[in-house]
């Protein structure tokens, strides 16, 4: 995580749908926030119960938005300050392309998970968007020290002892960009193509841009 984290104005919807279908009612149980940013996660896991650390390389206090539900630990990835097995859920959105060794910061998450872990990651440049002289967006993002395929990921978090359980792509590419190619009715097309996308009736996991993965500590 860099200092650049706090970059996020807003939660990410697809991040609170992970948190809402993969991290359920916290009942005083422990959570951490890996690389907080401004913790807006940190605070929704302190709104559904959960007893939250907010973690991250930056001092969230110059920027307090959800620290005053989640008490803030400065500390990097690759060295928790923390006992194995003391979080019952770890929580690492957009943090382990950032870190200068991944395998000891994805061992430091397992190590210490007494359960859930629940991450994000930019996704690997896949072949179709080759084609077309296409990337993602994040491609450009001079902080991202790698991308993953899902393959790769798996094996990295195999290798700490963590059992995956899930491996969502998510983000997909728009194809309302092909709206731009006609010579008139752009906007309505467009309009139409992004419906189309958000009630799913349009999607290819191929071109989403990032991964996310609910992984367990056995």
């Amino acid at each position: 995580m860099t200092d650049d984290r706090l970059w996020e104005d807003a939660p990410s919807p697809v991040k609170l749908r992970w948190l809402a279908g993969e991290a359920e009612a916290g009942a005083g149980r422990r959570a951490l926030d890996i690389g907080a940013g401004r913790a807006f996660y940190a605070a929704e896991l302190a709104r559904r119960g959960w007893r939250v650390l907010a973690l991250d390389r930056a001092d969230l206090r110059a920027a307090p938005v959800g620290t005053a539900s989640a008490p803030f630990v400065l500390g990097v990835a690759a060295r928790l300050p923390f006992r194995d097995r003391a979080f019952a859920l770890v929580l690492a959105f957009d943090v382990i392309e950032h870190c200068e060794d991944d395998e000891a910061a994805v061992a430091e998450m397992a190590r210490v998970a007494g359960g859930r872990v629940i991450l994000s990651v930019p996704r690997r440049h896949p072949e179709v968007l080759g084609r077309y002289n296409l990337t993602f967006k994040h491609h450009t993002d001079k902080t991202h020290r790698r991308e993953y395929d899902p393959d790769g990921l798996r094996a990295l978090l195999e290798r700490h002892g963590l059992t995956v359980r899930r491996i969502q792509p998510e983000g997909p590419v728009s194809p309302a960009l092909a709206a731009e190619f006609l010579p008139w009715g752009r906007v309505p097309v467009r309009r139409a193509i992004h419906l189309t996308v958000r009630l799913g009736w349009l999607r290819n996991d191929d071109l989403c841009a990032d991964l996310y993965v609910l992984a367990e500590r056995p």
